[in-house]
């Protein structure tokens, strides 16, 4: 069995959701596909057993806390305390400085434990090959930096685009222009290049038409094993679950104001929202009337998300408005879960990857009118659900264990190329 050697600062128990889930569901079924991950990550504690005994994980200082502490306040910032005003001033202070002093993002302070660990990792346990994803981009540089030291394979998972991304983009000319050129000396790097989605591959190839022939699509997915884990939540209306961070670019209002014109409080019409919600969005049902029938669940475990999302009567899925070429991964929870997706978004990635399947309703973040219509469709029309071999059959491309082999595969090639280059040597 080969070695991959797995760099990232965010591995269970890690509470950041999108960067922890994948790069973990990666280490847990690529042992069954002939490789053996040892990770390199910061200390968040103890790994989950579901992992299985093949993981090996090496953990470092951990030095993202204050980040995560940070991202909460987005939460807690709806209390009207003097203490919550100190913690959003901070808050602001703390971004301001890192927007503009440091490059790519502020997990670059972890330099100074991941190199060292690295080092010790690669005498004791001989990887044949490093895997490192990101964002955080940090983590690649950490992971070019280990490539020049001790020449090990790299492959990078690139999550979400980096350069040109208004998720990530800094401000200042002479900052973008250093982190073009950072991007330009990962890729360079980089034995191959693997995104989430088609777009991606298409921009990416744009961007560096040198890595065209380097680049790989591995999308994001869902676990079976956990979903048969995760009983449904038993609610008792007639439910909208939104799961997932409520971010500046996720806004809800059209949801809020379609539920208002709809008089969902007179018809029982609830909206759930799991995770973490921004201050403003936290205001809104109370203009509009509904501020009765919309919860704010605070945050909850994966596997007490998915029974919120089983439990459901429909699914609300609001994609980040300026990442066009993202797909989030919740969207394949929901997809297997057989309910009806109300999707509020501009047309983009997600768009035209979640209308190729049944039950997904798109309405454009301004269509107030169309929303409503969805909603009284669902209330009056329920949607006939697939039976759940279909679902399993039509999914499977996304399972993770599908994913890890297609990961595999790549691994694969690239430990193959580098033996057969060495042994001509």
């Amino acid at each position: 069995m080969r070695t991959v050697l797995i760099v990232t600062p965010f591995f269970p128990p890690s509470p950041w959701p999108g960067a922890t889930h994948r790069v973990a569901n990666f280490a847990r079924y690529l042992p069954s596909c002939g490789w053996r991950p040892v990770v390199v990550t910061m200390d968040w504690g103890p790994p989950p057993a579901e992992l299985g005994p093949d993981v090996v994980v090496y953990r470092t200082r951990n030095v993202a806390r204050l980040s995560w502490r940070a991202y909460q306040a987005a939460d807690a910032a709806h209390r009207s305390s003097l203490k919550a005003a100190c913690t959003r001033l901070a808050v602001g202070l703390l971004r301001t400085i890192k927007t503009y002093t440091l490059i790519p993002d502020e997990k670059i302070l972890w330099l100074p434990w991941v190199l060292p660990a690295i080092r010790r990792v690669v005498q004791k346990e001989k990887p044949d090959l490093m895997l490192a994803s990101g964002p955080p981009f940090s983590c690649l540089v950490a992971a070019g930096l280990a490539h020049q030291r001790h020449h090990l394979p790299l492959v990078c998972d690139i999550r979400d685009d980096w350069g040109g991304n208004p998720l990530f983009e800094k401000r200042q000319s002479l900052l973008r222009r250093i982190e073009e050129r950072l991007e330009r000396w990962i890729v360079r790097r980089s034995e191959r290049i693997v995104v989430m989605t088609e777009p991606s591959v298409h921009l990416f190839s744009q961007r560096h038409p040198d890595a065209q022939g380097r680049t790989c699509l591995v999308p994001n997915g869902y676990s079976e094993e956990d979903f048969r884990a995760s009983p449904a939540r038993s609610i008792p209306h007639f439910s909208l679950v939104h799961a997932g961070a409520m971010e500046a670019d996720r806004s809800p209002a059209v949801v809020f104001a379609a539920m208002a014109q709809l008089d969902a409080t007179r018809r029982g019409v609830h909206f759930h929202q799991v995770g973490v919600v921004r201050r403003e969005f936290r205001e809104l049902p109370a203009r509009s009337g509904i501020d009765g029938v919309v919860h704010f669940e605070g945050e909850a475990s994966a596997r007490d998300a998915l029974g919120w999302m089983k439990g459901a009567s429909a699914l609300v899925l609001i994609p980040t408005g300026t990442a066009p070429t993202a797909i989030p991964g919740k969207a394949y929870e929901y997809l297997r879960t057989g309910k009806p997706i109300l999707l509020v978004s501009e047309e983009n990635a997600t768009t035209q990857f979640m209308k190729r399947f049944a039950n997904v309703f798109a309405v454009r973040p301004d269509d107030t009118a169309g929303c409503a219509h969805v909603l009284e469709r669902l209330l009056t029309q329920p949607a006939t659900l697939p039976d759940d071999v279909t679902l399993q059959d039509n999914l499977r491309p996304f399972e993770r264990r599908e994913l890890a082999a297609r990961l595999a595969a790549v691994l694969d090639s690239v430990a193959l190329a580098h033996h057969t280059c060495s042994g001509s040597l």
